[in-house]
């Protein structure tokens, strides 16, 4: 097996999934209080599929069942593919090719009342249509499309290779 598909199996994957999201949380949270730049609610969708991808590198690094990390790598790729579409409606919202708008909250649902429980994280306060130029001339959402479109390409090859690895695996004990 090549040392790619070995990191793609492995939990060092996971780690990357954790640390990624949780760098993308702290870069936010940055430009949040300390560059007063205020989220909108897509930005606060974007923090609630990377907290989930917190979450999944979390549990995914403690996963040994092949089974359970076969499903795992599923869960991530719909994560990222969300966070990528999540994404691009940033981006497209920002150069005005999406025609969007949205309310000074996230809309999410009462059994799911983030904004209310951390709203120090998950509180919308922001207009859509802008986000904060990081470096080089670069805004937060285009850096944000390019990385998580990237981010979603791996975790689908990440969870199709599992899914070979499991039935190959599967074949084998039957013969």
């Amino acid at each position: 097996m090549s040392p790619f598909s070995i990191f793609l199996e492995g939990p060092r994957f996971w780690w990357a999934v954790f640390i990624f999201s949780a760098l993308s949380m702290v870069v936010a949270l940055f430009y949040h209080y300390w560059l007063l730049a205020e989220p909108c609610a897509i930005c606060i969708h974007i923090r609630i599929y990377m907290t989930g991808l917190m979450i999944v590198g979390l549990v995914g690094a403690n996963l040994k069942l092949l089974t359970a990390k076969a499903a795992w790598h599923w869960m991530c790729a719909v994560l990222s593919v969300g966070l990528a579409l999540k994404s691009w409606e940033l981006f497209g919202v920002e150069r005005g090719f999406i025609e969007g708008s949205c309310t000074i909250n996230a809309g999410l649902p009462s059994w799911f009342a983030l904004e209310s429980w951390i709203p120090s994280v998950f509180e919308a306060r922001g207009i859509c249509g802008f986000s904060p130029e990081m470096l080089l001339g670069v805004t937060m959402a285009e850096a944000l499309m390019v990385v998580s479109i990237a981010a979603a390409m791996i975790s689908i090859l990440a969870a199709v290779v599992n899914s070979v690895v499991l039935f190959r695996d599967c074949r084998r004990v039957e013969a």
